[in-house]
């Protein structure tokens, strides 16, 4: 009989060394990725608005080429306000993805960039004149080029604003929002399960074992055990093939991103550890208490 205990004891014990382990990946996600705060930051650090600049510049059409200087330099203005867009923007992308609301909304007035773009579009053609304006007179110069400037805004056929409304948008963009909604609801799900399943883990170790001894070994095994695996993941980060396409600053960074998003293993395995010690000495302190008694009868 002692020995099934037993046999059940070092299952329950690798089962909640596993249980553990999925936590502590659990928590660093949910203090990460799963804050709006956080993507936030990275955001800001990664200079993807920069990287966004990099990629419009890379898909103009060639026809559009000669007009690149005047697309980056309303880019380059236009930072702060799309910054503040991505902050007005991330966390409504948050409350829905956790269902704090049914629908997503944001809208994007275009007026901005309109103006900015007529400015420098107007700008590089009064101080680089294309080839077809060589003939054209000095004093009819600035009126060709605020027409041409209108025209080719014209030609954009830029809306006044732009919504992204996840009721109506596209099928594509309808299959990701809800991916992506379904994963965080079944990793919140999970979560949950697990956490119940490592206290009833725990309860059972202890009761099979009879001291809070078992029990302490395992929290010490899995948070030396996990902060070794957190240092050895930061010392050698690589990124996934797919990470080639993204822009050379973005591309950059990324290591930085994963160290980031690792970094809260590191003081959940240490709390483990720490958690393993304290159910060490109480039971120390359990037992001596128990063998005391005897102890003094003996005498």
């Amino acid at each position: 009989m002692n020995l099934f205990k037993s046999i059940l004891a070092v299952c329950a014990g690798v089962l909640l060394l596993a249980v553990l382990f999925l936590l502590g990946i659990a928590f660093a996600l949910n203090r990460t990725v799963c804050r709006p705060e956080f993507a936030l930051v990275e955001i800001d650090r990664a200079d993807a608005v920069g990287a966004g600049r990099e990629l419009v510049l890379q898909r103009m059409p060639a026809r559009a080429r000669p007009y690149a200087p005047a697309v980056g330099a309303t880019y380059d203005e236009l930072r702060p306000w799309i910054r503040g867009q991505v902050r007005a923007g991330t966390p409504l992308l948050y409350d829905y993805l956790f269902e704090r609301t049914d629908r997503l909304v944001f809208t994007v007035s275009s007026e901005p960039v309109r103006r900015s773009l007529r400015e420098h579009l107007l700008r590089q053609i009064l101080e680089q004149p294309p080839a077809d304006f060589a003939q054209v007179p000095p004093a009819e110069l600035p009126r060709i080029a605020e027409e041409a400037a209108d025209k080719m805004i014209a030609n954009l056929k830029i809306r006044p604003e732009y919504q992204f409304d996840s009721a109506t948008t596209r099928l594509k963009w309808q299959e990701m929002l809800e991916r992506a909604q379904t994963l965080v609801h079944r990793g919140r799900q999970a979560t949950r399960v697990l956490i119940g399943l490592g206290i009833v883990l725990a309860a059972a170790i202890v009761l099979l074992r009879g001291s809070l001894f078992g029990l302490s070994v395992v929290f010490i095994v899995s948070g030396v055990a996990g902060y070794a695996g957190y240092l050895m993941a930061v010392s050698d980060i690589r990124l996934p093939v797919a990470a080639a396409a993204l822009p050379e600053g973005l591309r950059a960074y990324a290591p930085l991103f994963f160290r980031h998003v690792l970094d809260p293993l590191a003081s959940f395995n240490l709390w483990v550890l720490a958690c393993g010690a304290v159910l060490l000495i109480v039971s120390w302190l359990l037992h001596r208490g128990r063998a005391k008694p005897g102890a003094d009868g003996a005498r």
